[in-house]
C-alpha cells in the first residue's frame, strides 16, 4: 500500500458487469500500479454516489462504461477495449 500511496496508481472504474469480455481482458492484464473497482448494479453505485470519485458516473442497464483515472483527472466513459488500453 505504501507503494501505491507514492506511485500515484491509475484507477479503473468500470460501471456495470454487462460486458464480461471487456471486463475478463482487463482483469487479465498485468497491471501492478492500478486499483479497479466493478460497479455491477445501479444501487451499488447510488450507494457510492456520496464519494466524489464516484459522483457524476452514470449507470446504463445495456452497456458497460469504463473510467480510466490517473493524476485526481477521469477519462470519458469508454466501452471500447482498444480505447481503453489507450488510456492505460
Amino acid at each position: 500500500m505504501l507503494y501505491l500511496y507514492h506511485q500515484k496508481p491509475t484507477e479503473i472504474t468500470i460501471i456495470n458487469d454487462k460486458n464480461s469480455e471487456l471486463i475478463s481482458s482487463l482483469q487479465k492484464k498485468f497491471l501492478p500500479e492500478s486499483i479497479m473497482v466493478i460497479v455491477r448494479n445501479r444501487n451499488n453505485l447510488d450507494s457510492l454516489s456520496e464519494h466524489t470519485f464516484f459522483s457524476g458516473k452514470e449507470f446504463h442497464d445495456d452497456k458497460t462504461n469504463v473510467f480510466v483515472c490517473k493524476n485526481f483527472s477521469c477519462s470519458l466513459p469508454l466501452s471500447d477495449l482498444s480505447e481503453i488500453e489507450k488510456e492505460l
